[in-house]
């Protein structure tokens, strides 16, 4: 039995297109697949760094909290300071409305904080422990947390 050549040729070509095919689409469905577990990925790495930002925030008004009450006022004013400018900075930078917010409310704080530590009021404890209480309510809108 003899081919044409148009045949010949058509028959080679459709070989070759499902040669292709069938080595694309394995390819094709892997990569879209590693694509999206990546998506994840980044997701869960972005909602751990803002929980690890927001802890490390009530860690450090803690701190503030414990130094004002030790009465070592330049020492929390010094924390206090570089607390509200992380706090600022970090409220700035994130893209979720619900901690800009709750930042910002505590933010609104701040120049009545640093001028009571730089008094050495004593009175000013009670009112970083009321920030410090705030700030444990400060969560991600995105995180999985109850």
């Amino acid at each position: 039995m003899r081919f044409s050549a148009k045949t010949l040729g058509i028959s080679i070509g459709t070989a070759l297109l499902a040669g292709f095919l069938i080595g694309f689409i394995p390819q094709h469905v892997s990569r879209v697949s590693v694509a999206q577990a990546k998506d994840q990925e980044s997701a869960q790495l972005g909602r751990a760094q803002e929980q690890l930002a927001l802890t490390g925030f009530k860690n450090r008004i803690a701190i503030v909290y414990v130094e004002a009450e030790k009465k070592n006022f330049a020492q929390a004013s010094s924390d206090a300071s570089n607390l509200f400018t992380a706090m600022q900075s970090y409220s700035e930078r994130t893209s979720d409305s619900r901690v800009h917010q709750d930042l910002s409310a505590l933010l609104n704080q701040r120049d009545a904080i640093i001028a009571g530590l730089a008094k050495g009021d004593e009175a000013i404890a009670g009112q970083l422990q009321q920030i410090f209480l705030k700030m444990q309510s400060v969560k991600p809108s995105t995180s999985s947390e109850p």
